[in-house]
């Protein structure tokens, strides 16, 4: 009877002692039959202890009655092959007594194939979790509830969050201000089940800049860029956050997070329309709706869904509006015509709605033209790592061992002036100063082992002829193995950051010219009373050198007891009020201990973002 079976099978008696076996089981043990039977299964070294105890664990519940379902295990033949088996039992009477008849398939290939799949899988893991964790922005990817379910660590550095505190928390109770009001917020959990429900909404605004908050509670402007992605039939959104705070300092005052939320939800993309499926008429509208397509509202109130469609087929319409009709909602592509006549391309999200007991179909819209364009082009294999690397802050360059670029994004080729097409394939040393070239490659040999790291400055030229000062981290790129398979350098514009240096160093050079060359003692202190410049005149009048005032408060050098409560006064006023100057006299005391009658001058400065106070003092 076994022997009717195709695959391998065995009979197994309740002490575990193999009573019968078919010929098939030489494929998966390298054992004749006869070999085999009279001999304990559990003893021959076919499986591992722990799959041993399983085994008969198994054996005894079935010869109990019980059904366990298929499993897999490996099996060691004996040429010392592994294989992975399927073992299927039934409880069964041989020869009169009970016996368990069990039955193996072999499913190594199956498993094989799977555990490919899976090393590919975490293979493409690794390699976005490794550029997303080496570029500087903060890149944090939310699920349809928005509540965190990446957090790289820039965004650990710029938030003050680690990952464990972040992970599963709503981004919102996160980033968002405090002073943020209740009706902004409610806009926002509203916003949010749109988006979870859609793919529209609140996570779709593009480039903006906002205020974020840190886990301290401080706010800081920043350049958010945000782009919603379908994720496990889910829509998820990806944010790269940088800290602009230095550059908007420079430009203007930071407005209220209110304010910033509400300029970024009304100029939000989406349209969302309810039309009569009768009479295709329009019976509610937001803005985006009409101003998406050129518009005013008045305009709109006056048309239905013929006048604004942009496909030719115009039974299409009413055979999608049937559908909806009959299925309580869809989800399609279609085309709109604006006013002007341009044809956009945009994905509807439809629904039904129940009201007042008649039957209308309320219609998001999202302009996919630009979008559409892009993903077309994309992978889906490469959706997720593609996205961040696109709206990365920073420069991207990737070069092989010999030092031919593989890959820049965007912003590199924006920084430098060539299209992306232009400048792979072509040798790093191509975009360098001919003068430099030759200390740079050495540069780039150091980095010829896993784990190599390194930060530079360097001003790139441009393709039209000037300069790039840019901030480079350069680290290597290896395989599975192990290996050096090329370089990655994370590339910032830092001209800005130079100029300012540049003219910040003049400044501080023409004062230290001048009250170098003072006759007058002219001495600085911070708000702390902590002493950071001291001149010549100064180091003459008092007996202290510069050295041994730097870091050491005003007050306990030339300040006499009776006098420091007074001078507390004066320095906090001064610290405190722009543009103020005062005049005083007042005794002061020497290193040597004499009294010195002094007249001071006093304004206060405002130095590295910190309030000074500047005292130009003159002796009777």
């Amino acid at each position: 009877m076994i022997d009717l079976f195709p695959a391998p099978a065995v009979i197994v008696s309740a002490a575990g002692k193999i009573v019968a076996a078919n010929k098939a089981v030489r494929k998966c043990t390298g054992y004749l039959p006869e070999d085999l039977v009279g001999k304990n299964l559990f003893e021959q070294g076919f499986f591992e202890d722990q799959t041993n105890t399983i085994l008969q664990l198994n054996m005894k519940r079935r010869l109990k009655g019980a059904s366990i379902p298929a499993y897999e295990t490996k099996v060691k033949a004996k040429n010392g092959y592994v294989k992975f088996l399927e073992i299927k039992g039934n409880k069964i009477e041989y020869e009169g007594q009970i016996c368990d008849l069990i039955i193996f398939h072999d499913v190594t290939e199956r498993s094989n194939q799977r555990k490919k799949l899976q090393r590919e899988l975490f293979e493409s893991e690794e390699k976005s979790l490794g550029i997303t964790n080496s570029i500087k922005d903060a890149i944090i990817l939310v699920d349809n509830e928005a509540k965190v379910i990446y957090w790289n660590p820039a965004a650990e550095k710029t938030f003050g969050y680690t990952v464990e505190e972040a992970t599963g928390k709503y981004v919102h109770e996160l980033v968002i201000p405090k002073t943020m009001c209740k009706e902004a917020k409610e806009r926002i959990d509203v916003s949010v089940k749109v988006f979870g429900q859609t793919g529209m909404g609140y996570f779709t605004v593009g480039n903006v800049e906002v205020v974020g908050r840190r886990k301290d509670g401080s706010e800081f402007p920043a350049e958010l860029s945000m782009s919603p992605m379908r994720l496990g039939q889910k829509w998820h959104a990806v944010g790269v956050v940088k800290d602009i705070a230095l550059r908007i300092r420079e430009e203007q005052k930071l407005k209220e997070a209110e304010q910033r939320y509400h300029a970024l939800f009304n100029q939000a993309p989406s349209g969302i329309l309810i039309l009569d499926p009768q009479t295709t008429a329009f019976v509610e509208f937001n803005d985006g709706a009409y101003q998406q397509l050129g518009y005013t509202r008045e305009e709109f109130e006056k048309l239905n869904i013929y006048d604004i469609t942009g496909e030719d087929n115009i039974a299409l319409i009413r055979s999608r509006m049937d559908e909806i009709l009959r299925t309580g909602g869809g989800e399609f592509e279609t085309k709109h015509r604006t006013k002007n006549g341009n044809i956009r391309n945009v994905l509807i999200i439809a629904s039904t709605l129940e009201l007042e007991g008649k039957t209308f179909v309320h219609s998001i819209f999202h302009d996919v033209t630009d979008m559409r364009k892009v993903q077309n082009a994309l992978a889906e294999s490469e959706a997720r790592y593609r996205q961040l690397v696109e709206l990365a802050q920073e420069g991207i360059w990737a070069i092989d061992n010999q030092l031919k670029t593989i890959f820049v994004n965007p912003r590199l080729s924006q920084m430098l002036g060539y299209p992306q097409s232009e400048m792979v394939g072509r040798s790093f040393v191509d975009f360098l100063d001919k003068d430099m070239a030759a200390k740079i490659i050495t540069i780039m040999e150091k980095f010829d082992r896993p784990g190599i790291k390194g930060q530079y400055e360097y001003a790139f030229p441009h393709k039209d002829g000037s300069h790039v000062n840019t901030s480079l981290e350069i680290s290597t790129i290896t395989d599975d193995q192990g290996q050096v398979t090329g370089k990655l350098a994370l590339v910032a514009d830092i001209t800005a950051r130079k100029q300012m240096e540049n003219e910040l160093r003049a400044s501080e050079e023409r004062f230290r010219a001048i009250s170098t060359s003072a006759m007058d003692a002219i001495i600085l202190v911070d708000s702390l009373d902590t002493v950071i410049y001291w001149n010549p005149a100064a180091e003459k009048t008092f007996g202290y050198s510069e050295k041994e005032t730097l870091g050491r408060k005003l007050s306990d050098l030339v300040i006499p007891s009776h006098g420091r409560s007074k001078h507390g006064m004066i320095l906090q006023e001064i610290t405190q009020k722009p543009s103020l100057e005062k005049h005083y006299e007042f005794t002061a005391t020497k290193k040597n201990g004499a009294s010195l009658p002094v007249e001071v001058s006093v304004t206060s400065l405002m130095l590295n973002g910190r309030n000074c106070m500047l005292a130009s003092q003159r002796r009777f």
